[in-house]
Formats: C-alpha cells, sequence, structure tokens
C-alpha cells in the first residue's frame, strides 16, 4: 500500500486525510467496499465490522477504517444507518474521486 499513502480521502466531517494520517503507524483494519447503501454493505458488511471493532481490538487493531467511493455527506449517512455513529470504533472514510479504488484495484465503472 505504499503508493497509496499519500491519497486523499475525508472522514464524515468533510476534513481530508492522507492514508498517511489514517494509518498514523498504527496497526489497521481497512475496508474497502464497493458502495455505501448498497444491500449487502449496509445489511451485512458495515455492521459486522461495527459489531465486531471491539473484538478486533482486542486482536490488535488500534483502528478499523471503511472506505467507500463516495462523498463524505454519504458516508456519514451511511454511518449512522449502520449505527456506527455513537460508537467510535470504526471510522467511515470517502473515497470521493476513487483514487485509492483505482491503485487497489477495485474501481467499478457503472456509468450507463
Amino acid at each position: 500500500l505504499t503508493a497509496c499513502r499519500d491519497v486523499r480521502l475525508r472522514e464524515c466531517d468533510g476534513t481530508p486525510r492522507s492514508m498517511r494520517d489514517v494509518f498514523g503507524g498504527r496497526r489497521v483494519v481497512l475496508v474497502q467496499v464497493p458502495a455505501a447503501f448498497s444491500p449487502v454493505c449496509t445489511d451485512a458488511q458495515a455492521p459486522a465490522y461495527v459489531a465486531r471493532a471491539a473484538a478486533l481490538r482486542a486482536a490488535g487493531a488500534e483502528h478499523v477504517a471503511i472506505v467507500s467511493v463516495n462523498d463524505h455527506f454519504v458516508m456519514d449517512a451511511w454511518r449512522r444507518r449502520v449505527d456506527a455513529d455513537d460508537t467510535g470504533d470504526v471510522a467511515f472514510y470517502a473515497d470521493p474521486h476513487g483514487y485509492f479504488a483505482e491503485l487497489v484495484g477495485t474501481r467499478v465503472d457503472l456509468r450507463a
């Protein structure tokens, strides 16, 4: 992930963060999903990480992050939808231009 360290993401409040900031020398569980609010991501994937955040930390993770190609407004609404807003155990980051997804080979072109 060396090439990704300067990719700019956004926190749910719009604060820009580089991947270097996200990792910050910590052990991070990084989850990249294709789409916020998609049925599988909303009903299974994100809630599973939220529910298991304490166990991940107990296993050595210092930060749990979910990244998706969306703007920060969508990521904030999605974070609230999956009940992650009160815990603070899982951070949601927007990849508004898809740069991170492009670098890790998961970008999908859904244009008609």
